[in-house]
């Protein structure tokens, strides 16, 4: 918990330069130059207040240490923002597409697979890096990240990892300014991608030919839960339903279990237990265990679709392995701490990213909220439901604010939904991992385990159809900025009145107990039936129903 203040400060100084990130923008300089001067006063003061205390309360103490380590935050999280605001407006496929359609020659390497594209336009869109730049006759280097979107052979040829050079136009997003669009009119290899990453593509390739035997609902959500990827947006293949797809995607957004098809912690979690009994079994040294933690943790980001989830949950597996080696217990809230805050150093962008936002929330709430959920929920409930509901109130708790801002609405359905889904989640995530890796090493295999997937998928089509369909599911809710501060707002007061009803009955149980002082233990109606009972039994078999004639 030390280290929330220090990633609190610097996800807000990110998020507060993140609409002022525009290259040639006074406002940027003279917004993060006063979040400077602010920052430094801030630490100096709180350095004084840390020098005047050291022999006072330790409140005082700690106030002053949760000061200095959130000005800190915030300190880095601006120079973050600025040193990300000159390298953008150095780039000159960034200045180019903020002037318009900039048509030229680029030079780009695919940093992700295909999908098809959402643009009528395009068939198909890809992630790629912009190396290089021909803009009026002049060739430039470039670092700008972009989306491609090509059409017909284009898409046919292209391969994560590999280099192309483009014919096209470089412009910015309608839907986000800080994206650049690169439209592809003719391209060509120029250098092919690395084997391993042509053994990815093949493996994806023929674990989607396996999918697409399966029913609707199979063909949807399989990818889904296994690589991150659901079925409609898969380029290769036999096409799904369009109608049918767009439904079950709403419906699971309106349910709440969206985040089911989402690539995050749990795959990784799954990786390391796999690998820690395999460890075991074998009684392998910590170091190798450590090694094959690393190398299954990355063969398994290389094949799933790259996101800010997956970075997320890759970096706090690292952190984890890190524990093991100094053998030390894994520390959720300072692996996500750090975590946090390399990812914005390195980008700060991602402060406004709406995925690494509900990463981050959802394992900040499971490592906050979750024990103690749970210790309360397993005096009524067993350890397996009680786990899953603590975990499910807790993720839903600190994502609600940031669902808000995607969506004005709040699902009430979805705490059942979720619980109703936890038990199959892990299964059809393992079994599709498995239809995956057999598809190219044992193909014969393969659709049994897609199978197995597919039934383990249906209850979340049901549960998306049970409670997605329903006309009460969801509460409308103010948009935007608003809307978030008063869900943060009602979240503060019912947790305070939980706590303060909590604290209640605490003295209520207190102040009985001290008013039964010299009186006789008073016992649980039940105990006391079951001790009459006995009593009862014992008198009954003692007494000599016949008599003896002398």
């Amino acid at each position: 918990m030390r280290l929330l203040p220090a990633a609190a400060g610097m996800w807000t100084a990110a998020l507060a330069a993140a609409p002022l990130m525009q290259p040639h923008n006074t406002r940027t300089l003279i917004t993060v130059a006063a979040v400077l001067v602010c920052s430094v006063g801030g630490m100096a003061l709180a350095a004084w207040m840390a020098h005047v205390t050291r022999n006072h309360a330790a409140f005082a103490r700690r106030a002053a240490t949760v000061l200095m380590l959130a000005l800190a935050g915030l300190l880095l999280g601006a120079m973050a923002a600025v040193t990300h605001t000159a390298m953008r407006a150095a780039d000159p496929v960034y200045a180019a597409s903020a002037q318009g359609a900039a048509l030229g020659i680029y030079r780009v390497r695919t940093t992700a697979p295909a999908l098809r594209a959402n643009d009528r336009e395009a068939d198909c869109a890809v992630d790629v890096t912009v190396e290089q730049a021909v803009l009026d006759g002049v060739q430039q280097s470039a670092h700008a990240s972009a989306t491609l979107q090509a059409s017909g052979r284009v898409c046919a040829m292209i391969e994560q990892g590999a280099r192309y050079t483009v014919h096209g136009t470089a412009q910015r997003a309608a839907w986000d300014t800080a994206r650049v669009i690169l439209t592809a009119h003719t391209a060509t290899m120029h250098e092919a991608a690395m084997p391993w990453w042509h053994g990815i593509e093949t493996l994806r390739a023929r674990f989607f030919a396996v999918t697409a035997r399966l029913d609707d609902q199979g063909r949807v959500l399989v990818p889904g839960v296994t690589l991150g990827l659901l079925g409609q947006d898969i380029l290769t293949g036999a096409r799904v339903d369009e109608t049918y797809a767009r439904q079950l995607e709403e419906r699971c957004k309106q349910a709440g279990i969206m985040h089911v098809m989402a690539v995050s912690g749990g795959h990784y979690a799954l990786i390391a237990r796999l690998c820690t009994i395999i460890g075991a079994l074998a009684r392998l040294p910590r170091g190798v265990l450590a090694m094959l933690r690393l190398a299954t943790a990355g063969m398994l980001t290389m094949l799933l679709v790259p996101g800010q989830s997956v970075t997320r949950a890759l970096s706090m597996s690292v952190f984890a392995v890190g524990y093991a080696l100094c053998k030390r217990p894994c520390q959720t809230m300072h692996a996500l701490c750090w975590t946090t805050m390399f990812a914005l150093l390195t980008d700060p962008t991602r402060a406004a990213n709406f995925g690494f936002a509900l990463s981050c929330s959802a394992v900040c709430g499971i490592a906050m909220m979750m024990p103690r959920i749970q210790a309360w929920c397993a005096r009524w409930m067993p350890r397996g439901a009680a786990q899953a509901l603590a975990m499910t109130v807790s993720a839903q708790v600190f994502t609600l604010p940031v669902q808000i801002l995607i969506s004005p609405q709040v699902p009430l359905w979805s705490i059942p939904a979720n619980l109703m889904v936890a038990p199959f989640t892990d299964l059809a995530t393992i079994t599709g991992l498995l239809a995956c890796l057999c598809a190219t090493v044992c193909p014969p295999v393969a659709p049994m385990f897609a199978t197995v997937a597919s039934w383990c998928t249906r209850p979340i089509a049901l549960a998306a159809g049970l409670f997605g369909t329903a006309d009460d599911g969801c509460i409308p809710w103010a948009q935007g900025a608003p809307g978030m501060l008063l869900m943060l707002g009602a979240l503060t007061v019912g947790t305070a009145l939980l706590i303060a009803l909590h604290h209640l009955h605490a003295i209520i149980l207190l102040v009985r107990r001290r008013g039964r002082r010299g009186r006789l233990h008073a016992m649980h109606p039940v105990d006391t039936a079951r001790r009459w009972w006995r009593q009862t039994a014992t008198m009954l078999m003692d007494i000599p129903w016949s008599h003896s004639k002398e």
